[in-house]
């Protein structure tokens, strides 16, 4: 089916906004990662980038 007017929004778009808006925070994205190092602590944000396009684009 065409649409003719409106939004695209449906099947994959709306799983990857879903993802991005109510998963992605409980999977760490925006968190602080912290590990010890040899001499001190290291804090760091949590690389959740490098898994972004993954999650996303999974099939």
């Amino acid at each position: 089916m065409l649409a003719t007017h409106g939004i695209s929004l449906g099947g994959d778009h709306i799983d990857q906004i879903l993802f991005k808006e109510l998963l992605f925070p409980i999977f760490g994205k925006g968190e602080r990662w912290r590990r010890a190092g040899e001499d001190r602590e290291i804090e760091t944000a949590f690389p959740f980038e490098e898994y972004e396009d993954l999650l996303l684009n999974w099939r």
